[in-house]
């Protein structure tokens, strides 16, 4: 046999885990978002044991937890997965994303995806980015180790530090350049998200930008 072991339909020479099995049926036997309610655990169940000879004893939300585990199948809505094979998102689009999110990041410490999902939603959807959910999902898949995503299960967007070009003293900046130079100190803290100790520490630290009667300013 080759090292190869019969699963069912299916020869591999791994042990298939649940895992194994929730990734090649969304590959290449789910064509459509599949919820993962009793509906669609049931038709999980069903191709588990027709291809695999497999039966699912799990619960449903164990199943859910287990198609969360695979790396390539996405969260396109609530409790709604579909696997990255069979959702197209041009570079293009990506780009756009990407710069969204960038832009976006330049100014506060953290944004919601729906921030970035309300900027061009129709262009979004004629893509296929159906929802904020998916929107998460695509960022998380291409730009995951350049941005940390989802924090506490949230839907929340971070820039990594490592990956950071933008240093905090370029966003104060860039804030007060759009404010000819200058603006008070609790109307930047509200648009960089920031609190108090932050923006102080990053004064304190800086060559370029200062307070001065009551304002933050860039020194001249």
């Amino acid at each position: 046999n080759n090292g190869f072991k019969k699963y069912g339909k299916y020869y591999s020479k791994e042990r298939l885990t649940i895992v194994n099995i929730c990734d090649i049926l969304f590959k290449d036997f789910i064509n459509e978002p599949l919820r993962v309610d009793d509906e669609g655990c049931e038709v999980l169940r069903e191709l588990a044991k027709d291809v695999f000879g497999y039966e699912f004893h799990e619960t449903n939300r164990s199943i859910e937890a287990r198609i969360r585990d695979c790396k390539d199948i996405l969260l396109v809505d609530k409790m709604t997965f579909l696997h990255i094979n069979k959702i197209n998102v041009s570079s293009a689009l990506l780009s756009e994303v990407k710069k969204i999110l960038i832009n976006e990041l330049k100014i506060r410490d953290v944004v919601n995806v729906e921030t970035v999902f309300k900027k061009k939603e129709k262009i979004w959807i004629d893509n296929g980015i159906n929802s904020k959910y998916m929107m998460y999902s695509i960022i998380n898949y291409y730009f995951g180790k350049e941005f940390i995503v989802g924090k506490g299960n949230s839907l929340d967007i971070y820039l990594d530090d490592k990956y950071s070009s933008f240093t905090r003293e370029e966003r104060v900046i860039e804030v007060l350049e759009k404010n000819n130079g200058s603006i008070n100190k609790k109307d930047l803290l509200l648009i960089l998200g920031w609190k108090s100790f932050k923006l102080d520490d990053t004064i304190s630290k800086s060559q370029r930008i200062e307070r001065k009667d009551g304002l933050v300013v860039i020194k001249r």
